[in-house]
């Protein structure tokens, strides 16, 4: 309990802080402190899904490795520290998993076979969803992600990995 306890008193301060726009005159802004840009924003996007081997075991391994990159600051990609990923059967609604970020911007689980929807959501960021991730039983895999700072509209970027897979 004592090592989820900063982990909760981030998400905690995460989600006090939220875009809002505080006179017409200054516009709106982020709880990271920037102007938000017109538009979307900066592109969320999928960097690497890759099988990387094979464990003696039925449920699949995924390690994550999650960036944010910040639209001031000369666009520099930064470690996502409690970034929200929820897991979904794939073509269903119904929460499966879910699991946060450390301060490294890591995060890794064990979960059944199958296939499954990502979503990445990140307070200020523009949300990612990989839809279509075939795990295989036992497979092992190495998943990074950048998500983009959001602008005035936010916007899900979607990824569809059969799609992806059928044009390589």
């Amino acid at each position: 309990m004592k090592k989820l306890l900063p982990i909760i008193i981030l998400l905690a301060s995460l989600a006090t802080i939220s875009c809002r726009q505080p006179k017409k005159s200054l516009g709106v802004t982020c709880g990271f402190g920037y102007p938000l840009p017109d538009g979307p924003g900066l592109e969320s996007k999928l960097k690497r899904f890759e099988y990387v081997g094979i464990m003696d075991t039925v449920a699949s391994w995924i390690d994550l490795d999650i960036t944010y990159l910040n639209p001031v600051k000369g666009q520099v990609e930064a470690p996502a520290i409690g970034v929200t990923l929820i897991i979904y059967k794939s073509g269903e609604e119904e929460l499966f998993f879910g699991t946060v970020s450390d301060a490294k911007g890591k995060a890794e689980f064990f979960m059944d076979s199958g296939i499954y929807d990502l979503a990445f959501s990140y307070t200020g960021c523009n949300t990612l969803l990989v839809k279509n991730a075939n795990l295989l039983s036992g497979g092992m895999y190495e998943v990074s992600v950048m998500l983009g700072g959001q602008g005035k509209e936010r916007k899900t970027f979607e990824v569809d990995l059969l799609e992806v897979q059928g044009e390589n």
